[in-house]
């Protein structure tokens, strides 16, 4: 369980490191790229900073580079832990499970008010529906999108990922052109799924909560889905004058909505929003249209080019890391060791008759961390799970025994079945030098008469 609370923690931090770096990366790549015909690139090289947040791609790549798999072993420091890391990755992932759980709360609740608000509209009216079925033979639409209107929405607005549904304002005062370009604008938030990558980047702000950059990130996906759609409206009405007079039409209404935080339809109560949107105006009317197979490749650009920074983000958080280790497990040697070096190794190749063996399941460690947190049944020997090591290594041990006072023997199994192994009380620590390379075992043999509770590690170098 430990192993599981620290790997965890490191890995929410190394996706945050890593999709916080290449959102950086975006924002240069945005500012190089935002100009008449680049939306599409920039639109979709933002989508893919999200797969970033939600992936664990740098643990994955961290335990490919450590893993061993002629041992079944890694190796390295990122997959480790010291009691100090230990109790703060403890109180780091309640204090994080408590702001997951508020953040779900809240999008949860914003969920269920949008589905209240669909259930509320009713039967879009026969202009409205004859409208839409001009726009669908018009623009070739074949996906099944339903329309309905609402007394209380200041603006139209899109829900639904399964079964998306254009929701339309009931009192709009609006012309028959721009009532098509409203309805053009909706369905591209159904063709892009735009709905569906709100509520991953909601997810991402769920998990992220703690980093302003997710907070930020969730701004830019709304802001640029509302864009996107703009830049494909004014590309096939080529209005950009009439389309920015709506968007005044439909700001001046939306004001009746209150801010809320996970928003899915594209009305913004945002002055700033509002001006960016029209401003964009003037630069798309006469926009030529970018091919989907361009906004790709340079999609691909920017990926590649913010997974080498990203990959150097990584190394450098993995090297902090391995410094903290070092750091905690100088403090805790300090505070476990003896007085006094009293302990005597003693040698044997043989297990005493009436002893039960339980054994780790091999590798078991490797994917966590090496740590001896065992209980033991009096007569019982426990052991870890294989890991590789080279003649001249170390291997390090150290425990704590509860109850205190009962005498337990602490050691290594070496490759040619060989026991090495001290006793002790209380607090047992040992470093074993090794004679021979292969395969070891670390084990705890219970004799006492008690069952006995273990806490513990131990290390390699």
């Amino acid at each position: 369980m430990n192993g599981i609370i620290v790997n965890v923690c490191t890995t929410v931090w190394m996706m945050t490191v890593v999709g916080s770096v290449l959102f950086g990366c975006w924002g240069l790549f945005y500012r190089f790229f935002d100009r008449p015909g680049q939306i599409k690139a920039v639109y979709y090289a933002l989508r893919l900073v999200l797969v970033f947040y939600l992936v664990p791609v740098a643990t994955l790549l961290l335990w490919l580079e450590d893993y061993d798999f002629a041992t079944d072993s890694t190796e390295g420091f990122f997959f480790t832990f010291t009691p100090g890391i230990l109790q703060a990755a403890k109180w780091a992932s309640w204090i994080w499970l408590a702001g997951v759980s508020w953040m779900l709360f809240s999008y949860l609740r914003e969920l269920r008010g949008l589905r209240k608000l669909r259930k509320s509209c009713e039967e879009a009216s026969d202009s409205q529906k004859l409208l839409w079925e001009a726009c669908r033979q018009e623009l070739g639409i074949r996906r099944k999108v339903s329309i309905c209107q609402g007394e209380n929405l200041p603006g139209p607005l899109t829900v639904g990922v399964v079964s998306p549904a254009i929701c339309l304002p009931k009192t709009a005062d609006y012309t028959e052109k721009q009532w098509k370009m409203v309805l053009l604008h909706e369905w591209k938030h159904c063709q892009f799924h735009d709905v569906l990558v709100r509520c991953i980047a909601a997810a991402v702000l769920c998990v992220h909560w703690f980093n302003p950059a997710a907070w930020y990130l969730f701004e830019k996906i709304k802001a640029w889905g509302e864009y996107h759609c703009d830049y494909e409206v004014c590309r096939y009405w080529g209005d950009g004058k009439g389309y920015a007079a709506l968007l005044y039409q439909m700001s001046a209404a939306e004001k009746l909505w209150g801010p809320r935080r996970f928003q899915t339809n594209i009305a913004y109560e945002s002055k700033h929003i509002a001006k960016e949107r029209i401003k964009r105006m003037k630069r798309y009317q006469n926009m030529k249209r970018q091919k989907t197979s361009v906004a790709v490749v340079l999609s691909l650009v920017f990926l590649f080019a913010g997974a080498l920074t990203s990959y150097g983000a990584v190394r450098g958080a993995e090297q902090g890391y391995e410094l903290l280790y070092h750091a905690t497990r100088v403090g805790q040697e300090e505070k476990m060791q003896p007085p006094e070096n009293y302990l005597t190794e003693y040698t044997t190749d043989t297990v005493e008759e009436g002893i039960r063996i339980e054994v780790e399941e091999d590798g078991v460690t490797t994917y966590s961390t090496p740590n001896l947190d065992w209980t033991l049944g009096n007569n019982t020997q426990k052991r870890s799970g294989l890991f590789y090591m080279e003649k001249g290594g170390h291997i390090e041990v150290w425990v704590i025994l509860d109850p205190s006072d009962v005498t337990v023997t602490v050691g290594i199994l070496e490759p040619d079945g060989t026991f090495r192994s001290v006793q002790g009380r209380g607090r047992v620590s040992h470093t074993f030098t090794l004679d021979q390379s292969g395969n070891y075992r670390v084990y705890i043999e219970n004799k006492s008469g008690k069952t006995v509770t273990t806490h513990g590690a131990y290390y390699t170098y």
